[in-house]
């Protein structure tokens, strides 16, 4: 057990150690501090101050973060049947339909066919297509699709990501 005037010293309580009684107890095995302090006229109080673990109990930023898995490099994807789905980002007339399955999306080589969309991807794995006045633009990844569909009427935004079936 050590005073609150010798925890001040150190550091560890300012303040109140100096003024009135105060009592600091931690368990032997580097647990918890308990700090009780009975400032002359007031009511004792007890604080628990836990130790706080290596790098502060905190997550580091998020760009000191380990790395996730990288990405497959952008390219020309491989040839085959794609599926996933479509999330809207953007409903402001609320007719949007929230979550849309997406299948029947065929690459072949360089081309693409979803519906009435038909484009080519370009060597960086660019894609937009255009059908009357709704649009596609996103990047293959590998056997990975990530990209927006547009659509005018309703005005719907949908944020989209596919992967490879078959």
């Amino acid at each position: 057990m050590k005073t609150c005037v010798e925890l001040s010293v150190i550091g560890a309580v300012s303040l109140v150690g100096l003024l009135g009684g105060c009592t600091a107890t931690q368990s032997a095995n580097g647990g918890p501090m308990t700090i009780t302090t009975n400032l002359p006229g007031g009511t004792p109080q007890a604080y628990v101050l836990t130790p706080v673990p290596p790098g502060g109990g905190v997550p580091p930023p998020p760009g000191m973060m380990t790395p996730p898995a990288p990405l497959p490099p952008a390219g020309i994807p491989p040839s085959g049947s794609y599926t996933g789905e479509m999330v809207s980002v953007n409903d402001p007339g609320g007719r949007c339909t929230p979550r849309v399955p997406l299948y029947n999306w065929t690459v072949r080589g360089t081309r693409v066919r979803f519906g009435g969309f038909v484009g080519t991807i370009r060597p960086n794995g660019v894609l937009n297509m255009q059908q009357r006045g709704s649009y596609v633009s996103g990047e293959f990844r590998g056997p990975q699709f990530v990209g927006e569909l547009w659509s005018p009427s309703p005005a719907c935004d949908y944020r989209m990501t596919l992967q490879l079936a078959s």
